[in-house]
């Protein structure tokens, strides 16, 4: 190569900066007939649309908790806590939530009801109702609400839409600027259409030594903490579980509310996973013996307990 050429081209092209950009650039001056504005011009373009094309890219999402995925572009960070899937921006003021409750047994009129008509007014600082409507979305129906609040002094508009699955309740939050909110409303719309509901089990178990401990033995229900000391379970309290295959079989010893559905298993967590009667149910494995299982587990009601197991065969 004719690295005197090489050299020189910052005379040819001008340059602020010696990088592949102007290396680039150098090749078109001297092997193609533009000119170097021209070529300025058309290095801008190109740049342009790489910048366009990167942040029209997408990924999907996965809500653990809430067992469903969503597609988003790129610019979105995502942050999971309990019950609650955090989408956010850094540069902009929008970010959409979505979290789930359990519905037990009500009916999407009910869950708005109850989530939306008699809460948001006492919740939301100038609530003030935009625009209410039914809809379905890819054949599953929604509800949704469009609304002004202020928040510490500043205009807000929020939109939201409720849908049912498995008789848990998912509301999706969508937040931004009164002014904004016309230009992302159909973006905070797509994440929601692209909604895909998962199913427990799914997901091919790994068994460690502590899942392996577990199997083989039905497990009852001996004494539970909710934060204030460990108390016995005797009566209708009592419940027990097994795992059988990629099943897990749980009910209350008179055999009511009884599920047997698979599971999944979490190893990073030591986490049993299963769905029961609607609801999303887990079982972390603190410590498993031959008789005594102790788990951290998200109940029914979705309290967080601490409950120790005898092992009754």
């Amino acid at each position: 190569m004719d690295w005197t050429a090489f050299r020189n081209l910052y005379s040819v092209c001008p340059a602020d900066t010696f990088s592949a950009v102007y290396t680039a650039q150098f090749l078109w001056c001297r092997y193609t007939p533009f000119s170097p504005d021209q070529m300025k011009l058309i290095i801008s373009f190109c740049f342009l649309n790489l910048t366009i094309q990167l942040s029209a890219q997408t990924k999907v999402v996965e809500f653990e908790g809430g067992y469903l995925t969503v597609m988003v572009a790129n610019k979105w960070e995502s942050t999971e806590s309990k019950r609650t899937l955090s989408l956010t921006q850094k540069i902009v003021n929008e970010n959409l939530q979505i979290t789930y409750a359990f519905a037990d047994g009500s009916t999407l009129d009910d869950f708005y009801k109850t989530y939306v008509s008699e809460s948001f007014p006492e919740e939301f600082e100038g609530f003030k109702i935009i625009e209410e409507k039914s809809q379905t979305i890819n054949g599953r129906k929604f509800k949704s609400i469009l609304f002004n609040t202020r928040q510490y002094g500043r205009e807000y508009q929020t939109i939201v839409y409720l849908t049912m699955n498995n008789d848990l309740g998912y509301a999706f939050i969508g937040t931004s600027t009164p002014s904004q909110m016309n230009s992302v409303a159909s973006e905070f719309y797509d994440i929601i259409s692209s909604v895909t509901f998962l199913t427990p089990g799914q997901k091919e178990i790994v068994k460690d030594e502590n899942l392996e401990q577990v199997y083989g033995k039905k497990w009852l229900l001996y004494s539970q903490d909710f934060g204030f000391g460990n108390l016995p379970v005797t009566g209708d309290s009592q419940i027990y579980f097994e795992l059988i295959d990629d099943n897990i079989i749980q009910s209350k010893t008179d055999n009511s509310e009884k599920c047997d559905v698979p599971f999944e298993y979490d190893n990073s967590k030591n986490e049993i996973k299963f769905l029961c009667r609607g609801r999303n149910l887990t079982k972390q494995i603190l410590k498993v013996s031959s008789a005594t299982l102790i788990t951290k587990e998200v109940d029914e009601l979705g309290e967080t307990i601490e409950r120790t197991y005898k092992a009754s065969k």
